[in-house]
């Protein structure tokens, strides 16, 4: 099998350029998406795959307008189920390994007695597998909501939320600094941000481990050269770090 084959799965079909066998290797993988949108389709397809119940949890917001507000990490709607992969949204204990863009899987939702979804429940317990520090019971973590606080026309907004979101797709900006076992990602049809295709490529250690969706064309690296910060960054490189 040649490199080609071992990353690029055609239109054509699942065993165009990979062989079955090779593709099911990838179906934990995470996915790395250039859109919000496509990230959200691709989670909410996982959820409704498994079968499994979905609790739709809804954020409290103060103004109550803030629930149509985007903020800065916490999302108003929530829909999460047991099994499912989780990523920390913000530094928990940085000590131990629980940092902003952790993993792990979702076990259980913990309400108070009488409580149930849309409320937010009193905390979730999570295993995230590179966390070193003391759990709560069996290896697991307990995440609580959080407040956050963002003022937009002059209005100050206050949102409450667990500090997760699913995590079986991202895109590929939320998947910086990340090191994973394997990823399968669709670099889109354009870049949408300076060196954000080399950030997706470059999350696995082995070029085995990576899968690319779809095509993409000669056209679509030499538009990467063309950006202007891509230039700026090049400048700087050959300027500080000249070649010998």
């Amino acid at each position: 099998m040649s490199r080609r084959e071992a990353v690029i799965v055609c239109h054509c079909g699942i065993d165009g350029c990979l062989r079955c066998i090779e593709t099911k290797s990838f179906a934990n993988a995470i996915k790395l998406f250039p859109t919000n949108d496509k990230v959200n389709e691709a989670n909410n397809a996982y959820l409704a795959s498994t079968g499994n119940p979905v609790a739709r949890i809804l954020s409290e917001n103060n103004p109550h307008t803030g629930s149509k507000e985007k903020g800065k990490t916490l999302q108003h709607v929530l829909n999460l189920s047991t099994g499912c992969r989780v990523m920390l949204r913000k530094n928990i204990a940085v000590q131990f390994g629980l940092v902003n863009s952790s993993i792990g899987t979702l076990h259980s939702i913990i309400y108070a007695p009488g409580s149930v979804p849309p409320s937010l429940p009193l905390y979730i317990l999570v295993h995230f597998p590179n966390y070193t520090g003391p759990c709560l019971i069996d290896y697991l973590f307990p995440i609580v909501p959080t407040t956050e606080n963002w003022t937009k026309s002059g209005t100050t907004f206050n949102r409450k939320q667990l500090p997760v979101s699913l995590a079986h797709a991202v895109t590929g900006h939320k998947s910086q600094g990340l090191t994973l076992p394997k990823v399968v990602v669709d670099i889109g049809e354009k870049e949408m941000s300076a060196g954000i295709t080399y950030v997706e490529l470059s999350r696995v250690p082995k070029l085995t481990d990576l899968m690319i969706v779809g095509y993409f064309t000669k056209q679509r690296l030499e538009d990467i050269a063309k950006m202007k910060d891509h230039r700026d960054k090049l400048a700087f490189i050959q300027k500080y770090w000249p070649r010998r």
